[in-house]
């Protein structure tokens, strides 16, 4: 993924090399303190400090809880993210994705702490209709 537009002239400087797409394989120190890192796309550096190192590819089938569930196999996916309707819930009924997993369908305002209040008002409604209905029965 590359950066945002407005943040490439703030790192437009000659000590500073940009790696997008590529990931830290491997480092090992030394004794004098510099570091060797293998990156993913087989350079190796020799450098004395990581500045910033960030990066998340959203793949929903990884989260350890989904995995070792059966209902991976119902999921509907796209990119990594989970297929979501406009309450935030999956395909499966009562599985609701917040947060990084609803940036595919909702935005990146979900990446902030402020889209937690939004998501938690949708789904903490939807939830709370469901039940009252589960309740009132057929």
């Amino acid at each position: 993924m590359e950066l945002e537009a407005w943040l490439l002239d703030s790192l437009a400087h000659q000590n500073l090399t940009r790696w997008p797409n590529t990931m830290v394989l491997g480092c090992k120190g030394s004794p004098n303190g510099e570091l060797t890192v293998t990156l993913s796309n087989r350079r190796s550096l020799t450098i004395d400090h990581v500045i910033l190192a960030t990066g998340y590819q959203v793949d929903v089938q990884r989260l350890d809880y989904i995995a070792r569930t059966n209902i991976i196999e119902g999921l509907a996916c796209d990119n990594g993210f989970p297929v979501l309707d406009e309450r935030f819930q999956s395909i499966l009924p009562g599985l609701y994705f917040t947060g990084i997993h609803a940036v595919n369908d909702f935005g990146p305002f979900l990446f902030f702490v402020a889209g937690a209040f939004a998501a938690a008002e949708i789904t903490s409604k939807d939830i709370m209709q469901t039940l009252a209905s589960l309740k009132k029965g057929p």
